[in-house]
């Protein structure tokens, strides 16, 4: 909520002075005046750029911010190195096809009708920071553009279109290179949603800022709310461009992401995680989540690290930090993607993932067909109608023929509840070509088992509750060309049992993934006498004899067995 309160004090005072930084409305136009009214010569609501200044428009321009046919609307405006400049609008009932409304930066003005070169001086290859929003989605995205020796508009991800829209530009003029970063949120967002930063070797060339549109009215029709530009003087600033980055790991290993960044007093960081378009602030609380704020005296630099240990499906998404100081003028980093592995593809088995007669493959878009009627029981995580029965009636299923084609290597994971009988075809991997069909599970009846077979293009493997069970070469298995099958082998054999948690990976998984995959759900792989594994760094045990256990333990006989397995670990077979 924050964000929100802060933008309605900004949009209500000509300066707001908030401890050490400043923030200084440049101009400031909400345009209320008439439809029927020429933009072109109209001075804007807040003038603190000389006094005196008035908009450069085409006559199609109107006082009450609606939109001329190839055109822009501009006001002079050159920044000044030493400080960050915000420009944000609020855009109102954009609808039509893929023309476009824009706000941004130009190299100067004009007042005529045409193509780039008149909307913002420069054609798109070398236009000022600028950004623009679709009447719709139908032929293109929405659109950025990054401004000199840069080609052509970079597109991004829009935000829901049924609704009104804000953007936000800032640029970042404190050093001898600039930088821009770009914004946008719905206007019932209380947060803006960072979509990317741009470090310049070359400064824009800048002495005007204003609108633009693509086409009007015959193919786009809306209106600017309003137009605020800011001045802004804090000594908060990140200090490496591209930062957080991108991060894959394997799904059970720790991921790390990191911001740099200066201040005059000891900044607070915030990370947010956003799946689709829904923005989530990190728990900090969460016993796998760990935000820590490291200080080097000698550079002067924070750096905030997040970590995320365990990692799943669901932690994949875009991630980025919120970073603030005593100026209270918040700086938003960029956003870096989180993968949690070369997933190619995932069947939950849940009966909500079950539609049309399909297990749903929630990853991409492998669904499998399902014989009869499945049968939904109690999955690995205890919760109810997240697991399938296979009969030979009923629940099996095939998936469509899909390419693994990238390595020459795959993983799959399964858990599976044998009932006992025929065991032998709990998963099948198919390749087409005929070459090989592999599936196996370990005879242990009513109990959650989890069983992985990796393949790296020579040896085949098969793991048991984490732990290698099988190893032996394979000739060459063809991936060009596959599917799976669930619960039975070609429409013959037919596991006797619940099936859970189908996970299909491009690359062999070593054996700590394969580790991971498991203790994920269960608990060590490998056990420890009582009272020997007995803390860890949240006060539970931690599947690892270490100094938490030391500090906990009090009598010689559990300290004996302690010292013996010091740094054994319970979690991989071997520990990293």
């Amino acid at each position: 909520m924050w964000l929100k309160k802060f933008y309605i004090l900004l949009i209500c005072a000509v300066a707001v002075s908030y401890s050490s930084a400043t923030v200084e409305t440049i101009y400031f136009d909400d345009f209320s005046g008439s439809g029927s009214t020429e933009l072109h010569g109209l001075s804007p609501d807040i003038d603190n750029n000389g006094g005196s200044n008035t908009w450069i428009a085409h006559s199609s321009w109107k006082a009450d911010g609606t939109a001329g046919s190839h055109s822009s609307a501009t006001i002079p405006f050159t920044p000044t190195s030493g400080y960050l400049y915000q420009l944000t609008v609020t855009m109102r009932d954009v609808i039509g096809d893929d023309y476009w409304l824009a706000l941004g930066y130009a190299a100067g003005s004009s007042i005529q009708e045409g193509g780039n070169g008149t909307r913002f001086i420069d054609s798109p290859t070398s236009g000022q920071p600028w950004m623009l929003r679709r009447g719709n989605n139908a032929t293109a995205f929405d659109q950025l553009f990054l401004g000199p020796g840069t080609n052509n508009g970079q597109a991004f991800e829009p935000l829901d279109r049924s609704e009104d829209i804000n953007f936000r530009m800032i640029v970042d003029a404190r050093n001898t290179n600039w930088k821009a970063y770009w914004y946008h949120k719905l206007v019932s967002q209380s947060y803006y949603q960072p979509i990317r930063s741009w470090q310049y070797s070359t400064n824009p060339s800048i002495a005007a800022v204003g609108l633009a549109c693509g086409e009007s009215p015959d193919h786009i029709t809306g209106r600017f709310e309003n137009f605020i530009l800011e001045r802004i003087q804090t000594s908060l600033a990140i200090t490496e461009d591209g930062n957080p980055e991108d991060v894959t790991v394997y799904e059970g290993i720790t991921a790390y992401f990191y911001v740099k960044c200066t201040s005059d007093s000891t900044p607070v960081a915030t990370w947010h995680h956003i799946v689709d378009t829904q923005d989530n602030i990190v728990d900090g609380n969460d016993p796998d989540i760990d935000i820590v704020l490291d200080y080097n005296s000698q550079t002067e630099v924070y750096t905030s690290i997040l970590s995320i240990a365990n990692t799943n499906p669901d932690d994949e998404g875009w991630y980025y930090c919120v970073l603030n100081n005593d100026d209270d003028f918040p700086v938003i980093s960029t956003q870096a993607y989180l993968d949690t592995g070369s997933f190619v593809s995932y069947w939950p088995l849940d009966a909500d993932e079950y539609q049309d007669g399909n297990y749903l493959d929630i990853h991409s878009a492998h669904n499998a067909l399902v014989t009869g009627t499945p049968v939904f029981v109690d999955g690995v995580s205890g919760i109810e109608d997240t697991a399938v029965e296979i009969t030979p009636q009923n629940g099996w299923a095939t998936s469509g023929d899909f390419e693994l084609t990238s390595t020459d290597e795959f993983s799959i994971s399964v858990w599976g509840n044998w009932y006992g009988g025929d065991a032998n075809a709990l998963i099948i991997i198919t390749a087409l070509s005929g070459t090989t069909n592999l599936g196996a599970v370990e005879n242990s009846i009513d109990r959650w088992r989890h069983l992985c077979i990796t393949y790296d293009g020579l040896q085949g493997r098969m793991y048991l509750d984490g732990q290698k069970v099988y190893e032996e070469y394979w000739p060459v298995v063809e991936l060009g060309n596959l599917n799976v099958q669930i619960g039975h082998n070609n429409g013959n054999e037919f596991f006797n049992g619940a099936i859970d948690e189908i996970k299909l990976y491009d690359l062999a998984l070593s054996d700590s993934q394969v580790g991971a995959l498991y203790t994920r759900s269960s608990d060590c792989i490998l056990s420890y006498a009582d009272g020997v594994d007995v803390a860890g760094p949240y006060g539970v045990p931690d599947c690892l004899i270490n100094f938490y256990d030391y500090t906990a333990v009090t009598d010689l006989e559990h300290l004996a067995e302690l010292a013996e397995g010091w740094l054994s670990c319970g979690l991989y077979p071997d520990c990293d």
